[in-house]
Parts: structure tokens; sequence; C-alpha cells
């Protein structure tokens, strides 16, 4: 007799669907916040800029993976990451907008280039053929 379908079955039972959502969404926002952090660590005084950005690959990364669910912690991360190095003591409009317009490009960014990879490159793929490799690696950059 097979039971894996059963409401009562104890296999079945486990975190609620919302708090499974928070739990991804706090995850993806902490991964790009301590990304952002150590990609911080790679820019050159004085600018505020690096060669290279971990919290992008970790953006697409989760828009691949989660889709949609995944913009809400992409936002928050980036938003923190952001304002911790704008913010310095002081509170202006000026300081607190400024990283959100920051999280209008990261969320098109990563919104835009996942759903380039899904049509161009067919994620999920296995990568298996160099066209599909090719396709990726040029989306993705």
């Amino acid at each position: 007799m097979d039971l894996s379908n059963h409401p009562k079955n104890p296999m079945k039972i486990g975190m609620p669907k919302s708090l499974k959502l928070l739990g991804a969404i706090l995850l993806v926002a902490l991964g790009y916040w301590l990304s952002a952090s150590l990609g911080h660590l790679l820019s050159a005084p004085p600018v505020y800029g690096s060669a290279v950005w971990p919290p992008a690959g970790v953006a697409l990364g989760a828009a691949l993976i989660w889709g949609k669910k995944s913009l809400l912690g992409i936002a928050l991360g980036a938003y923190f990451a952001n304002a911790q190095i704008i913010l310095n003591g002081s509170m202006t409009w000026t300081e607190i907008m400024l990283p959100a317009g920051i999280v209008v490009g990261v969320l098109l960014q990563s919104g835009i280039v996942a759903s380039l990879i899904r049509r161009w490159a067919g994620f999920p793929s296995l990568l298996n053929e160099p066209k599909n490799v090719t396709r990726f690696l040029l989306l993705a950059g």
C-alpha cells in the first residue's frame, strides 16, 4: 500500500511554503550582501567600483534558479550592500534614494539576463554542447 500521497504522511510534514519562501529571500539577500562586502574589498580607493563584482553572479544565479521569487532577496541585499557604503552617519533623502536607484539597475540586470539565458541558452541545460556553453558565457558575461 502506497502512502506517499496520504495527507498524514510524516514525510510530507514540513515548513509552510511561506516560511520556505521567506528563508529563500533572506538567504539570497545575505548571499548578495556578503559577496558585495567581499567585492568592496576588491575596489581600489578612492573609486567606488571594481573590475570584478561577485554579487552580479549571485543575483543572476538566484534569478535563474528561483525566478521572480528571488527578486525581493536580490533587492534587499543590493540595497543594504550599497547603503552601508553610502550612508556615513547622516541620512539625507539623496543618501536613502541612491541605493534604491542602484537596486533598480541590479534587478533589471539580473532579470533581463536570466530571461535571455532561458531563451537563448536553454536554461536549465546540461551545457554539454559547445553552442550552449558559448551562448551561456556570452549572455552571462
